[in-house]
């Protein structure tokens, strides 16, 4: 029985979003009967819950489904670039904005956009987090770049799926280490709205 009610919510799932759910999903989402710890302690846990379904695809952490995933995510990074790109240019124009600038004069670690104006610079690097988990690590491996010792400027992370907006505060919240000072994680609204208050080097129309 419960097996037929988890089989119909996975379904209904699927219907709304195009794709099974996963653990994440069950723990952070509506619809479902079953925590995800209850599946893995009476089921067996969702890969055994998906092979009893007849699912193709039973682990999602593996092999060329992940590989697609990160690919799709990357992918999605990039036209979210262009379309912030586009968005910059008449703000500061075309000439003050470096795309792909390294982080300092002599850095291997680049930026997607340095961002020169009156009061200085900033550097702004892009990502798309499909899930609340993966805007976590996707951070993480950012901060990784930046040397603490060095204090390049600001540099702004924005994470452009929406999904996530009201979330990002608690996340730096909830952070074991705080981030440092001269690093921000942003929505793509928040970036906009801290950018207005810079003042382009040249008026741009």
């Amino acid at each position: 029985m419960e097996l037929e009610i988890l089989k119909q919510e996975f379904e209904n799932f699927k219907i709304k979003n195009g794709n099974y759910p996963a653990t994440l999903d069950i723990t952070t989402q509506n619809g479902f009967s079953f925590s995800a710890k209850t599946i893995q302690r009476r089921m067996g846990g969702i890969v055994n819950i998906r092979k009893n379904f007849g699912l193709e695809i039973t682990d999602f952490t593996k092999g060329s489904i992940r590989a697609d995933k990160a690919l799709a995510s990357n992918n999605k990074s990039f036209i979210e670039q262009e379309k912030i790109y586009k968005k910059l240019r008449p703000i500061f124009g075309e000439y003050y904005i470096h795309q792909q600038s390294p982080y300092g004069d002599f850095g291997r670690q680049r930026s997607d956009f340095k961002i020169h104006h009156k009061q200085g610079h900033l550097y702004i690097d892009i990502f798309y987090a499909n899930r609340y988990e993966s805007m976590v690590g996707c951070i993480n491996a950012k901060l990784k770049k930046f040397n603490p010792d060095i204090i390049w400027g600001d540099i702004i992370l924005v994470n452009t799926n929406k999904l996530f907006n009201d979330r990002i505060p608690k996340l730096i919240e909830q952070r074991k280490t705080p981030l440092p000072k001269n690093i921000k994680v942003m929505s793509e609204q928040q970036l906009f709205d801290y950018l207005s208050n810079l003042t382009a080097i040249k008026q741009w129309t």
